[in-house]
């Protein structure tokens, strides 16, 4: 597990409501800025970010001041005072690309817990035949299930695998009769093939923008001569930061159609915020498919792996005296924590919509075979005097985590259907 997410601050998000005996419970958003604030002087503020109501990161500074007593030369707390700030840092790393594959270390885990799980069942069942329990009997254990430990993990091929130049591929297998009135003319061919949409590099960045009017008070030209050098220095490192991507399609038609390739008819785009927390640090980065698709079914399955270890390790301790060989030897704690993290993983999702825009567009090709470039956009903060949410710079850390997809949507014409393509993207703050 990389150390850094030990380490790195996630920003500001949701609010704890419970602080300070519930001062801060009554705080609403006003919809017109897109936050709200106590108002008390130094209260914490409250921004549509899309967190859950349970999901919160709060920063305050808290100030002391400190006394001696003439009399008994004790220390004493004169005065204290808490002011809260936010916090947005800047990640330099692509977040949300950075996990699309995560079958193997998921695959590795389960099959971690479901040995650590029939080594106790096994401990428990030897205890009740011989009323004890000696490490030769765990060696002996041991040595029949290394073999069936030791087999390699299956790899999984597929669209986003090591073999294939491209991180995306998606396929839309279509078949479009005739209609009645050009059967009455003549005998035209059905329209049928696959129509494959790939994606090279999605490495696509969006800037964070604040509410309107806290980005009006941190402007460029307010700051002083040394804060502009340091964003003026800090901005080179985002300069290659693009808000573009190039989608590549190609058309395979089936041997019985037309043999035209389709046209696009539309295209448009929604962004999907994840946002995950655990109680316990999440031993492994999930990807988009599986928070999206198979959140509940993994959640489950490791609810009853906690569950079942919890029920051995109880009766572990209660019969320990007569069993030589120590918890820890056969279920690392380790482990333990992991299927914990795993298990009490909270995952909010949230949809925003995306201006995209065509910038370019080649025609097809002989191969048929075209490119279309895209620009994605958060839309305007104001609709109908309202502000939209704010976008949470992309992040992660051991505990939580906040990553986006945009789902591009491309709607073919003549009725051959819609070709969708789930591209990672990361919200960064700009300078």
């Amino acid at each position: 597990r990389d150390r850094s997410e030990h380490f790195a601050l996630p920003p500001s998000m949701g609010i704890d409501k419970h602080r300070k005996g519930c001062d801060y419970r009554d705080i609403k958003i006003n919809r017109q800025l897109g936050y709200g604030r106590a108002a008390t002087k130094g209260g914490p503020m409250w921004v549509d970010d899309l967190a859950n109501d349970d999901a919160c990161v709060n920063y305050s500074v808290k100030a002391i001041l400190v006394g001696r007593n003439n009399k008994t030369k004790e220390l004493v707390n004169l005065r204290q005072s808490e002011y809260s700030i936010r916090v947005i840092p800047t990640f330099f790393d692509l977040v949300s690309g950075q996990k699309r594959d995560c079958s193997g270390e998921l695959e590795l885990l389960v099959r971690e817990s479901e040995s650590s799980i029939a080594k106790l069942e096994s401990v428990k069942k030897r205890y009740d035949e011989k009323g004890y329990f000696t490490s030769e009997d765990l060696e002996l254990d041991v040595s029949r299930s290394k073999e069936r430990q030791l087999l390699p993990l299956p790899r999984r091929v597929g669209a986003n695998s090591e073999k294939t130049p491209y991180a995306i591929e998606m396929e839309l297998v279509y078949k479009v009769e005739p209609n009645w009135a050009s059967k009455l003319i003549h005998r035209p061919q059905q329209k049928a093939g696959i129509l494959v949409g790939r994606i090279r590099t999605p490495n696509v960045v969006l800037p964070y923008r604040p509410p309107i009017l806290i980005d009006h008070q941190h402007r460029f030209e307010l700051k002083t001569k040394y804060e502009q050098e340091n964003l003026s220095r800090l901005s080179q490192f985002s300069s290659g930061n693009s808000q573009d991507l190039q989608i590549e399609l190609e058309c395979k038609p089936a041997n019985n159609s037309d043999g035209k390739p389709p046209n696009i008819q539309s295209i448009s785009a929604e962004l999907i915020s994840v946002t995950g927390m655990s109680k316990k640090a999440i031993p492994i980065k999930l990807s988009h498919t599986a928070l999206l698709q198979k959140r509940d079914e993994i959640r489950t399955k490791f609810q009853e792996y906690a569950n079942r270890l919890d029920d051995l390790q109880s009766w572990f301790m209660s019969h320990s005296v007569n069993i030589e060989t120590p918890l820890e030897q056969i279920v690392p704690e380790s482990l333990h924590n992991d299927v914990l993290g795993i298990q009490e993983l909270q995952v909010k999702i949230n949809r925003v919509p995306l201006l995209v825009t065509e910038i370019n567009s080649t025609d097809w090709d002989s191969e048929l075979q075209r490119r279309i470039t895209v620009n994605f956009e958060q839309p305007p903060f104001k609709k109908n005097g309202v502000t939209g949410p704010v976008i949470l710079p992309s992040f992660k850390s051991c505990m939580c985590f906040r990553s986006y997809i945009a789902r591009l949507k491309l709607r073919m014409d003549d009725g051959v259907g819609v070709l969708q393509l789930d591209v990672p993207i990361d919200v960064r703050k700009a300078f």
